[in-house]
C-alpha cells in the first residue's frame, strides 16, 4: 500500500511484464519517408517469427532524433525471433538501407528494459 500526495491510500498490484528493446538514433534530413518504408518492411519480417509491437518517437526539439521501442512477450521470445530474423536475407538489405538513412556519425544506442504494468486502485485503510 502506498500513500499518495493527497493522503489517499493506493493498492498497487503488478501485472504482466514484457521485454522491451529500445533504440535511439538520428536520421538524415529528408529521410523520413525512406525510414518509414524500411521500418514497415522490417516489421513484416519480424512478425513472421514473433508477436511484437513497435512504437517510434520523433523528438519535438530535433526531428532527426528517433527513439524506437519494441515490445516482445518476453526475453526468450525476443532471442528466438532474432535468431530466425537474422537468417532472412531481406533483413540484411533492409539494415543496409537503414544505415543509409541514418545521420552521418550516428551510433545506434541500444538498451533493454522490462515493461512493468501497475494496476492502481484507491481504497481506504
Amino acid at each position: 500500500m502506498v500513500t499518495g500526495h493527497s493522503g489517499i491510500h493506493m493498492m498497487i498490484r503488478e501485472a504482466a511484464h514484457r521485454f522491451v528493446k529500445v533504440y535511439r538514433y538520428r536520421l538524415r534530413p529528408n529521410a523520413w519517408n525512406d525510414y518509414v518504408t524500411i521500418q514497415a518492411q522490417a516489421a513484416e519480417v519480424y512478425r513472421q517469427f514473433v508477436d511484437y509491437r513497435a512504437i517510434y518517437l520523433r523528438s519535438n526539439q530535433d526531428s532527426s532524433e528517433i527513439i524506437e521501442l519494441n515490445f516482445f512477450p518476453d526475453e526468450e521470445s525476443y532471442h528466438a525471433a532474432i535468431e530466425s530474423v537474422n537468417q532472412e536475407p531481406l533483413i540484411h538489405s533492409l539494415f543496409a538501407k537503414f544505415k543509409e538513412v541514418m545521420a552521418e556519425g550516428t551510433e545506434i544506442d541500444e538498451q533493454e528494459y522490462t515493461q512493468v504494468l501497475l494496476h492502481l486502485s484507491s481504497g481506504s485503510v
